[in-house]
């Protein structure tokens, strides 16, 4: 059975992600607890908490060995774009530190997009979208 790591389970995309990877009973499931109510709450789901730093590569190369990771869902929001990309930026790194004995490290990376409001516009203003962000560029 793979072990799968999701990214942002205490968050609604990632919380319903992780309650469906149980339904289905085809992984072992962690999540990434940064305060001891979290990793309650993630256990209480059957969920089982990983603690540790997800901002480095190091931190998420020791996820590897905490919980013998195969794949990485990663479920945190694109409204910030410098913090999705340098996520993504470090599992890159962190894979590449990986054993070479272990197989490729599975990564899939998923957001939830509100269709009104935002953290820089809670209240939404139905304002058209320009063209430069219409399409988010990681590299």
């Amino acid at each position: 059975m793979p072990n799968a790591l999701v990214i942002g389970a205490s968050g609604y995309v990632g919380a319903a992600t992780a309650q469906q990877m149980l339904r289905q009973g085809n992984f072992q499931t962690f999540a990434i607890a940064e305060t001891e109510e979290d990793a309650l709450t993630l256990s209480r789901d059957e969920i089982q908490p990983l603690h540790g730093d997800a901002t480095t590569a190091s931190g998420i190369s020791a996820f590897f060995s905490q919980g013998n990771i195969d794949v990485i869902i990663d479920t945190t929001s694109y409204n910030d774009v410098s913090t999705k990309s340098t996520l993504l930026a470090n599992i890159v790194e962190a894979a590449k530190l990986r054993s070479a004995t272990r197989p490729k490290l599975g990564l899939v990376t998923v957001s939830g997009i509100w269709t009104q409001g935002s953290t820089e516009d809670p209240n939404g203003t139905f304002r058209r979208i320009k063209p430069a962000d219409r399409a988010l560029n990681l590299r």
